[in-house]
C-alpha cells in the first residue's frame, strides 16, 4: 500500500495513490511507468480504492483492500473514492459492486438516477424497450392488466379500450344494443348496432341474435300411427 521510491529509505516515502494498488516493493507512485513492473496498477471494474491500498481483492471495511462499489453508483478501472465514476443514469440500476451500469429489462423502468432496482410497470402501462426511464399508457384498442409487461393486449372482439382515465384498465364490453366481431377497437363509437330485426340483449356480444338463435318454444307432440302431430289437433 505505499511506495519506497528513494533509496536509503527508513520507512516508506508515500502512499500507493488513489484508484490504485500497490504490491509490496513498488517502487514508484506513476502508474504510467513502463520500466518497472513495481508500480501502482489500476484497481478492478466495480471496486474503488483509497490511497494507500496494497491488495487488489476486495474485503470491505479492510481499507487497505479495494472497497466494493456502492449501490446507486458504478465504478470503472481505476475509481478513486465511493462515488465512483458516477452516479447510476436513469433508465439504468446499479447494486453494490457495478462496474458498467445495467439497462433496466423490458416492462421495467428506474425513473431516477442512483436506482438499484428498477420497478415494473404498474398495470395499465407498459415498457417495450430496455434503458426505460418511464412507462408508457397501454395505447387505444389495447389492454395490460398486468405488472411488469413490455407488450399490450389486443381488446378481443366484442369489447374496446380507449384511454386509462376514461375506461380503466381492462377493455369494456359494447353496450347493449351494439356488438362487434373486430379486435382493437378504440371506443364505444366503433361497437356497431344492431340492425333492424335482430337483438343484441347483453353486453359484448359478437354476433346479434337472429330468430334462428331463439329457443324453439315447447309444442307437445302425439304419435298417430308412427307419425308426430301436434297435440292441438286432436281436441
Amino acid at each position: 500500500g505505499y511506495v519506497c521510491s528513494e533509496i536509503g529509505l527508513s520507512s516508506p516515502n508515500q502512499p500507493c495513490p488513489a484508484g490504485f494498488y500497490c504490491e509490496a516493493g513498488s517502487q514508484t507512485s506513476d502508474p504510467f511507468r513502463n520500466d518497472t513492473s513495481l508500480r501502482p496498477y489500476a484497481c478492478s471494474p466495480g471496486s474503488y480504492c483509497l490511497p494507500g491500498v496494497g491488495y487488489n481483492e476486495v474485503i470491505e471495511g479492510n481499507f487497505s483492500h479495494a472497497q466494493p462499489c456502492p449501490a446507486g453508483f458504478y465504478c470503472e478501472a481505476g475509481a478513486t473514492s465511493a462515488k465512483g465514476t458516477g452516479e447510476c443514469p436513469e433508465g439504468f440500476v446499479c447494486p453494490k459492486g457495478t462496474a458498467t451500469p445495467k439497462p433496466t429489462r423490458r416492462g421495467h423502468y428506474s425513473k431516477y438516477k442512483g436506482t438499484i432496482e428498477a420497478a415494473a410497470c404498474l398495470p395499465g402501462f407498459y415498457a417495450p424497450t430496455i434503458e426505460s426511464s418511464e412507462c408508457y399508457p397501454c395505447p387505444p384498442g389495447t389492454s395490460c392488466e398486468e405488472e411488469g409487461l413490455s407488450e399490450s393486449s389486443f381488446c378481443p372482439p366484442g369489447t374496446y379500450h380507449g384511454s386509462l382515465e376514461e375506461d380503466g384498465v381492462p377493455c369494456v364490453s359494447c353496450p347493449q344494443g351494439t356488438w362487434s366481431k373486430n379486435w382493437h377497437l378504440r371506443d364505444e363509437g366503433e361497437c356497431m348496432r344492431c340492425p333492424p330485426g335482430v337483438a343484441c340483449p347483453i353486453e359484448g356480444m359478437t354476433m346479434p341474435c337472429s330468430k334462428s338463435d331463439l329457443p324453439t318454444s315447447y309444442e307437445p307432440i302425439l304419435n298417430l300411427n308412427g307419425i308426430p302431430v301436434p297435440e292441438y289437433l286432436f281436441p
